[in-house]
């Protein structure tokens, strides 16, 4: 039987300091590890905000055989203070420099001139046999870090850390410094690994997460094709047609956009951020 973990009803008590979110799962097989199996499905299931506030803490109650209560507690940012270096803490870090890439299409042809013109399409650098040969520009990226505190038994499970994905639901992270916060819709973040030192003398690690973001993109025209939704990480390609065009060689045009997912995709929530 698979869990299930749904909001009880009237379950949202709450006032300007606090909120709680009340669920009922089911499913939960007996044995020694059934409250770990309980307190995991009510994390991954109950958001990390609610209502401006963040997730502070969660617990969970056996009711019944395979029925638990689970109880997600949430504090505003300024109320969920963690001390530096202590499990919990949390740090952001994020660069926004970029690298060159290779444009094969440009996003508008602004000016087109002589006796021989032809419409390429936004195709840049055409050479004799049609194919755009592009020009090396800078382009923009987003990478950013994320440190987190853990103490040693509280840890990730190493094979939610390995594997490149993205996110399935909205993602947030808050620096428990200064409170700064990143926000990514669902495909906009990148998961790409994480770096793990050797356990502190306290008993604790600092686990680094490194993430690149990308924004999604609805109802775009490009290349003369109109329509083009784009999650973040998603590929999307043109396939060509050659135009005979008279006397002055040929123009390559689109015929047609294809959209793929080309990554992994996963809830974040099991990276224990």
């Amino acid at each position: 039987m698979p869990i299930t973990v749904e909001e009880k009803f009237e379950s949202r008590h709450q006032n300007k300091d606090a909120t709680e979110l009340i669920y009922i799962i089911k499913g939960v097989e007996e044995g020694d590890d059934d409250d770990a199996a309980a307190l995991a499905a009510l994390n991954a299931t109950s958001p990390t905000e609610y209502n401006g506030k963040v997730r502070d803490d969660s617990e969970v109650e056996p009711l019944g055989p395979e029925l638990w209560l689970g109880t997600a507690r949430y504090k505003p940012y300024e109320l969920s203070y963690v001390p530096p270096d202590s499990p919990g803490f949390v740090r952001i870090s994020l660069s926004t420099v970029g690298g060159s890439g290779l444009r094969r299409f440009s996003f508008e042809t602004v000016q087109s001139l002589g006796t021989n013109k032809v419409d390429h399409k936004g195709a840049i650098n055409v050479n004799a046999d049609g194919v755009a040969e592009g020009v090396q520009i800078p382009m923009p990226a987003f990478h950013f870090t994320v440190k987190k505190v853990f103490y040693a038994s509280d840890l990730p499970d190493v094979r939610d850390l390995y594997i490149v994905r993205t996110n399935t639901r909205p993602f947030c992270v808050v620096d428990s410094r200064t409170g700064y916060r990143l926000d990514f819709e669902a495909g906009e973040c990148l998961f790409l690994g994480v770096e793990m030192p050797e356990a502190r003398a306290d008993g604790c690690v600092e686990l680094t997460y490194l993430f690149e973001a990308s924004p999604n993109e609805e109802n775009q025209t490009w290349r003369g094709i109109a329509g083009i939704n784009k999650k973040g990480w998603e590929y999307t390609w043109f396939e060509d047609q050659q135009l005979p065009d008279g006397t002055k060689g040929t123009s390559t045009t689109a015929k047609a956009a294809y959209t793929e997912r080309v990554h992994y995709q996963g809830d974040f929530a099991v990276l224990g951020i």
